[in-house]
């Protein structure tokens, strides 16, 4: 193995996900907190995504946002010009791990880990969003946010795993009582968010 290979290994190694880094980044506040406290669990410039991802500024919480795709975009800024809405948390991660794969396991998928290791994914929801009823009375619902694409692609695969992680997560919301919902892209008024975008 000649010095760049081996530097190149280092790195690999060095980059590898571990449960100890994984329980730092729980110690550092990654994850939690609301409003202008909270920190996303993905950052943008932290993991690869598809598409095209943006760090933005929040209108209603003073806060940079990370969403990992124009279809995130476009729907939290719908989110935001919502006035029921009082803190919008994205990438927000479900945590215990032992949750999500034990929930995987009873419904007979596989529990997803990180690529190439036996580490527990940290899953997590799009949007967990922070909203008053019409009693003023706050209550969490999560958004779980895809192109239409994307479903109907995984549709004609039975072991799809995106389908199967929705499955995990709606799961996992259902036993907290919180609503979860799957928000199609397609489905979302593009004259509504190209007006929106103009006004942000």
């Amino acid at each position: 193995m000649n010095q760049d290979q081996t530097q190149t290994s280092t790195q690999t190694r060095s980059r590898a996900i571990t449960q100890q880094k994984i329980e730092k980044r729980i110690a550092a506040g990654d994850g939690d907190g609301v409003r202008e406290d909270y920190k996303p669990w993905i950052k943008v410039r932290a993991f690869p995504s598809k598409g095209t991802s943006h760090i933005v500024p929040g209108v209603k919480v003073g806060r940079s946002h990370h969403l990992l795709s124009n279809a995130e975009y476009h729907y939290h800024t719908i989110l935001e010009f919502d006035r029921s809405i009082i803190d919008i948390r994205e990438q927000f991660p479900l945590f215990p791990q032992s949750e999500t794969q034990a929930i995987a396991s009873s419904l007979s998928v596989k529990p997803p880990s990180y690529p190439g290791t036996n580490v527990p994914l940290v899953m997590t929801t799009d949007f967990l969003i922070t909203q008053l009823d019409s009693n003023g009375k706050e209550r969490l619902v999560a958004r779980s946010m895809k192109y239409a694409k994307e479903i109907e692609e995984a549709s004609q695969n039975k072991k799809n795993r995106l389908l199967e992680k929705l499955e995990i997560e709606r799961v996992f919301w259902e036993r907290r009582n919180v609503e979860w919902k799957l928000v199609l892209y397609e489905n979302i008024s593009q004259i509504r968010i190209r007006n929106l975008l103009v006004l942000r």
